[in-house]
């Protein structure tokens, strides 16, 4: 099956998402705020909210729960 092209700048849907992940996941390793904003992108990207809500839960939640872990230990010492 040839891959979707979308008009918006003639990527594809995974192409897209590559662009949305450089944007988002150097501010989001800085502040775990930003995989919220990465995440509504993708659901704006891909336009199916359960899968979304799959990759959020699969790739988004074990970094977030990383940084706070790291931050709270920090905090202790």
């Amino acid at each position: 099956m040839p891959r979707k092209k979308n008009l918006f700048l003639g990527l594809t849907e995974g192409q897209r998402n590559k662009v949305i992940d450089v944007i988002f996941h150097p501010l989001a390793k800085k502040d775990r705020r930003y995989w919220v904003l990465d995440t509504i992108a993708h659901f704006a990207n891909e336009q199916d909210p359960i899968l979304s809500a799959q990759k959020f839960i699969r790739y988004n939640v074990p970094k977030m729960i990383e940084q706070y872990l790291k931050r709270r230990t920090r905090r202790r010492r």
